[in-house]
């Protein structure tokens, strides 16, 4: 097995536990699961902030939401979330604060799962009955 085969297999296998999401009994895929490595962060053009050390998230840092019968994932490494909450009225599946410019960053659905298909194609219908109209 050539090297970039085994590393491509090992980060899959890592990364499954966190691919997915059930909804409503249903696998729905998670977009954006991965959050930035620390280092110097970079900007684009002239950013201020330029040069500013990005920190490594930590599972304090985060806040999962799920359903009140889901069981709490165990975070890759040592430490607890920051919160668990049950909240269904919002799109989220985790949150936390990055520290360069302090925006809240949000894990969401992909973008291909049927339940985020389900609001755009609704919002496609209402833009269509309103031209219509």
């Amino acid at each position: 097995m050539r090297l970039t085969t085994r590393i491509k297999a090992e980060r899959e296998a890592l990364e499954k536990p966190y691919l997915f999401a059930t909804i409503d009994g249903r696998q729905e895929k998670c977009g954006n699961f991965r959050a930035e490595p620390p280092g110097l962060f970079r900007g684009r053009g002239e950013h201020p902030k330029k040069g500013t050390l990005k920190h490594r998230l930590r599972p304090e840092d985060i806040t999962l939401n799920l359903s009140k019968d889901a069981p709490v994932p165990i975070p890759n490494i040592p430490g607890k979330w920051r919160a668990v909450q049950h909240d269904n009225t919002v799109t989220w599946l985790a949150t936390w604060k990055e520290n360069v410019n302090k925006q809240i960053k949000y894990v969401f659905l992909s973008a291909a799962s049927t339940w985020k298909g389900q609001s755009d194609r609704s919002k496609f219908e209402k833009a269509r009955d309103l031209i219509v109209s």
